[in-house]
């Protein structure tokens, strides 16, 4: 196990190279900070000019390398990416909205665009509005639940006593993203990363990230195997006893990063387990400085 010193340097080195490499193309703290307005004024949030020229900012770098990487090309491609610009132009408008599926669009598209390819291939007529505009209203009627456990802190909660109701907000969220695939491309499938990923921007101190990718990486998955709710909640417990090491030295980090415990330790996970950091060299353009 790391020391206190080894662990705040490993979560340093990684959120440098994290805000290099993937901050530009990362929408989670736009929908964050909606998320947190919608908490604050009772179901409403703002968009301004600031947000807008953040979402601009980023829409920019979401080019041909970043789409094939996630092995969407061709056609395809370029039905995502103007699929993706058209919401964004008619939805993050200057003004309030309530709309809670529609503020945690951007970071849901990017963080799990592999699954809305597969949308688009089963449904040509796919409309991200449709379909966000539906989550945001089935998840709005979770509200009180997911405001019990954004009252908590996942490092000093007792998991066990909160079990139950863990598991049901976590099954409400999975039949939520079901049904919406049945309806939208006619396939019946879970979504186990999706549900982990709305429970997290919902409650983000609590419900910890997790991808294939880094839970293979752990050992808490197999090829083929999925991150079930058995599995979800073997992370939870396992990475709060972990982070009990180093609370401390995460609390330190959380005030210096303004970023959720949580998010910091995602993105390490994230660096070591998902990213490969040799895809990354180009964007170096070291050869552009050398002269033949």
């Amino acid at each position: 196990m790391l020391s206190k010193d080894e662990f705040e340097v490993w979560v340093r080195s990684c959120h440098g190279l994290y805000t290099i490499f993937e901050s530009r193309t990362d929408f989670y703290p736009i929908s964050l900070q909606l998320v947190e307005e919608w908490w604050r004024n009772n179901g409403k949030y703002h968009i301004n000019d600031e947000i807008l020229k953040s979402l601009h900012s980023k829409l920019q770098y979401l080019d041909n390398k970043y789409y094939e990487h996630f092995g969407v090309k061709g056609d395809l491609q370029r039905i995502l990416s103007s699929a993706f610009n058209e919401f964004i132009s008619r939805h993050f408008t200057i003004g309030e909205h309530d709309n809670i599926g529609v503020a945690i669009a951007p970071y849901l598209f990017t963080w799990n665009l592999q699954r809305f390819r597969r949308y688009f291939e089963r449904n040509p007529q796919f409309k991200l509005s449709d379909y966000f505009i539906a989550l945001g209203r089935e998840v709005s009627i979770l509200k009180d639940e997911i405001a019990y456990f954004r009252g908590k802190r996942l490092i000093d909660s007792d998991i066990e006593s909160d079990e139950d109701r863990i598991r049901n907000l976590y099954y409400a969220i999975r039949r939520i993203l079901k049904e919406l695939n049945i309806s939208y491309t006619g396939k019946k499938e879970e979504e186990y990363v999706g549900t982990v990923k709305i429970l997290h921007i919902l409650a983000p101190n609590y419900f910890p990230l997790l991808d294939n990718e880094i839970a293979k990486a752990v050992g808490l998955i197999k090829d083929r195997e999925n991150i079930t709710w058995p599995k979800y909640i073997t992370w939870i417990k396992g990475l709060r006893l972990w982070l009990q090491n180093y609370v401390d030295v995460l609390e330190k980090l959380e005030n210096e990063f303004k970023s959720s415990m949580l998010k910091l330790i995602d993105e390490s996970l994230y660096i070591m387990s998902t990213v490969t950091l040799s895809r990354r060299v180009p964007s170096l353009e070291i050869m552009g400085t050398i002269k033949n």
